[in-house]
């Protein structure tokens, strides 16, 4: 029914699709023996305050947009005017490169938001002002 190559291209497609099922899987506790949260998690815990778990998933997610042009790069490199050499040698170094640099600057960018409420647990919520006259002028 099937040509005899496609018997090899179906294992393929089995095995990446159990591997990626076994991460997911997996993922949630390996995360909190290595990040060693053994605390409650929440599914809508804000980015900023679970960095390393927002740049693990935007890594994976970098990833995923990587390999589609490693599968397809004789579309891309028709696409694009270049050698299928280039395209593979790009992807072969994005596959790493992109999910490194994408975790490294999520990473650093999360906790930026936090300032703001630092500030307020320091200080407290600003004093109230008075509210202005009619003038315009503040007692």
């Amino acid at each position: 029914m099937f040509p005899d190559h496609w018997s090899f291209l179906l294992g393929e497609i089995c095995l990446y699709s159990f591997v990626v099922l076994v991460l997911t899987g997996v993922y949630p506790f390996l995360e909190a023996r290595f990040t060693g949260g053994r605390g409650e998690r929440h599914l809508l815990d804000r980015p900023r305050d679970r960095p390393v778990r927002t740049a693990i998933g935007a890594a994976w997610i970098s990833l995923r947009l990587v390999l589609p042009a490693g599968g397809g790069n004789d579309v891309v490199a028709a696409r694009f005017h270049r050698s299928i050499n280039t395209v593979t040698w790009a992807v072969r170094i994005a596959v790493f490169a992109v999910p490194a640099v994408v975790l490294a600057v999520t990473r650093r960018v999360c906790p930026g938001p936090q300032q703001p409420d630092r500030e307020l647990v320091a200080h407290g919520p600003a004093a109230e002002r008075p509210p202005a006259r009619r003038d315009g002028i503040r007692p």
